[in-house]
């Protein structure tokens, strides 16, 4: 993806950089242009609330493309924290389902891809998140595609890094420079009605063309989707699979121990 096709701009980096990136982006579209966002942490404390009423009313739905509900999702978020909080030596921020809901309902509580399901399902848009790779903007993985109505995309920048620290991660909103007046074509540059091309049997070619091109790019789509997905599993199961392991290490150099304590009272 071309970045000249988009505006990026700054939203503040408090844990709600996800709201108030989807704030900015509605609060853009119904002005057509850019402007400071009134009240914006209040509006992005009620878009907040919404999404996570969402998530707790609609634990059993079933993510298009994975077949996991979000309790399922919520669940593998739960493993991914408890890893990540054993590595670093520190305390899980939650360690239920309950404690994952009051979580993100915290203003602090930083939001993800069950949150862009969410939000998705929320306002019936498809959500895609891009990273600067070089010159172009790369889907990232994360993202959700709930219909084919591309033209109402709501379009999300991520600095993810594999070296950055989670806390680190940050949203950004991505705004496409054809919904801003400034960047429209004023009227005296658009074409006349008369002055059209009529509609030739090569034009329709041409298109029937782009349609097997979309479809094609679609199903590559689906197929590094899925990918990923597998991927993802079978990380979590690795990372569960290691800290299991540690554990029992642990475990057994612990009985070890007391029984070497035992033996030399014994004596």
């Amino acid at each position: 993806m071309d970045p000249k096709l988009f505006r990026k701009l700054p939203v503040s980096g408090d844990g709600s950089c996800f709201f108030h990136s989807l704030v900015t982006i509605f609060h853009v579209e119904k002005k057509g242009k850019i402007d400071p966002v009134p009240n914006i942490k209040k509006r992005s404390k009620e878009l907040r609330k919404q999404c996570v009423e969402w998530l707790e009313k609609n634990l059993n739905y079933k993510v298009k493309g994975t077949g996991l509900s979000i309790r399922e999702e919520i669940n593998d978020a739960l493993v991914d924290e408890g890893v990540q909080a054993n590595k670093n030596d520190n305390d899980p921020k939650y360690t239920s389902l309950k404690e994952y809901l009051e979580y993100m309902k915290d203003t602090d509580g930083y939001a993800g891809q069950i949150e862009i399901y969410a939000i998705a399902e929320l306002y019936q848009r498809n959500i895609r998140v891009f990273n600067k790779n070089g010159n172009k903007l790369n889907n990232m993985g994360l993202g959700y595609e709930i219909n084919n109505n591309s033209e109402n995309d709501i379009f999300l920048f991520h600095n993810f890094k594999k070296k950055l620290s989670a806390g680190l991660h940050h949203f950004e909103p991505l705004i496409p420079k054809k919904i801003l007046e400034s960047d429209k074509p004023k009227q005296s540059d658009k074409p006349k009605r008369s002055d059209k091309p009529k509609r030739s049997d090569r034009s329709k070619r041409s298109n029937q063309k782009t349609v097997r091109r979309v479809n094609r790019k679609n199903n590559i789509r689906r197929v590094d989707r899925n990918r990923r997905v597998t991927e993802r599993r079978n990380d979590r199961t690795r990372r569960v699979n290691d800290v299991r392991r540690r554990n029992n290490v642990r475990r057994n150099n612990l009985r070890r121990r007391n029984n070497t304590i035992r033996r030399k009272k014994s004596i």
